[in-house]
């Protein structure tokens, strides 16, 4: 009679099949939280393009909106010289532009051009509101939903300032910002 081989199993061969299994959970937990990671970011930067800003440069008379605001710059000019009873400094204008702004949120806005507003030029040198008077001031405060403010803002700027561009800030996420 044939000696019939007996087989047993051993803990060793048991833990080896415990451990595959448990490296393989591992491997398909760490790619789950990577796409789940992955979606969360690819959302988040698809709520941060609604908001304009850092993607897309505007132009005047642009309409930049998405759900809890219209912004539109509808005229700029450089003021050659004295601008009301204020003379800009030696060697600067007055950049001056005519901002319209709508709440389209169910929350009031808080919209202050003195701190919200700023021209910026290519080396990244900034120019906030100026002193000169406009003809019709932007006036600033709590933009409550559905109310719409228009003005000037008037920026004391470099006679020789090329490529200037508006930013708005505090509405959303990200600034408006619109190539003059």
């Amino acid at each position: 009679m044939a000696k019939r081989k007996k087989t047993v199993k051993t803990p060793l061969r048991h833990k080896q099949i415990h451990h595959k299994h448990f490296f393989t959970g591992g491997v398909v937990a760490f790619f789950l939280t990577g796409i789940i990671l992955g979606g969360f970011f690819l959302m988040e930067l698809s709520a941060r393009n609604q908001f304009a800003g850092i993607v897309h440069v505007f132009k005047p008379g642009q309409v930049i909106s998405n759900a809890y605001y219209d912004v539109r710059l509808d005229n700029v000019t450089r003021g050659n010289g004295q601008l009301g009873s204020l003379k800009p400094e030696k060697d600067k204008t007055y950049l001056i532009v005519d901002l319209y702004v709508k709440n389209k949120s169910s929350k009031t806005l808080p919209l202050f051009p003195l701190s919200q507003t700023y021209i910026k030029d290519d080396q990244g040198q900034t120019y906030g509101v100026g002193p000169a008077m406009v003809l019709q001031p932007f006036q600033g405060g709590d933009l409550v939903p559905g109310d719409k403010v228009k003005g000037q803002i008037a920026y004391e700027i470099p006679s020789s300032l090329k490529n200037p561009r508006f930013y708005l800030e505090g509405l959303s996420n990200l600034p408006v910002i619109i190539k003059l």
